[in-house]
């Protein structure tokens, strides 16, 4: 099994951490320098335990697995993308802060469950594209804001919100 110490930094700034599990795993408090993935075995999840940045991509879902990342109502920053790779990818948020500086990419329908959650897309330049991967319970945002400098692409697919629809 993976052991990582409670809070610190790992990767170098390219590669990607894979959580590949026949188990639920804990992801603790960390600037990940790497993207994350998860491809849990179907009815596992990776449940994270902190403030979290990733400077990379979050990858969710591979394969013919249900992979899950739980965001366990902490604090997350993704530098770069939020991708939901399979038609099997969960994104669970509960009352998190998701922070996203790149695109949010579920063009496979996959789910994603905003709980009492806030999405804040705040790069500081250039294009920000919101893929939803359509409309319903299990697509829609619950808080949506738009804080960076960035313009708000919202393409492809309709775009939901349960409550608050934020651009600051």
């Amino acid at each position: 099994p993976l052991s990582l110490n409670a809070s610190g930094t790992w990767g170098t700034g390219n590669g990607i951490l894979t959580f590949l599990n026949s188990s639920t795993s804990n992801l603790p408090a960390f600037t990940y320098n790497s993207s994350v993935a998860t491809e849990q075995a179907t009815g596992y999840k990776t449940v994270f335990q902190g403030t979290t940045t990733i400077t990379v991509n979050l990858n969710i879902g591979c394969c013919s697995r249900a992979s899950e990342f739980d965001l366990n109502g902490q604090t997350v920053t993704v530098n770069g993308n939020v991708l939901f790779n399979t038609t099997t990818a969960i994104l669970t948020m509960g009352a998190a802060n998701l922070t996203v500086k790149g695109n949010w990419t579920n063009s496979n329908a996959a789910v994603f469950n905003a709980g009492t959650s806030i999405v804040d897309f705040a790069a500081t330049s250039g294009t920000q594209t919101v893929i939803t991967g359509g409309t319903g319970s299990t697509k829609q945002f619950y808080n949506l804001t738009h804080s960076g400098a960035s313009t708000l692409s919202l393409s492809t697919t309709a775009v939901q919100v349960a409550n608050d629809l934020a651009n600051t």
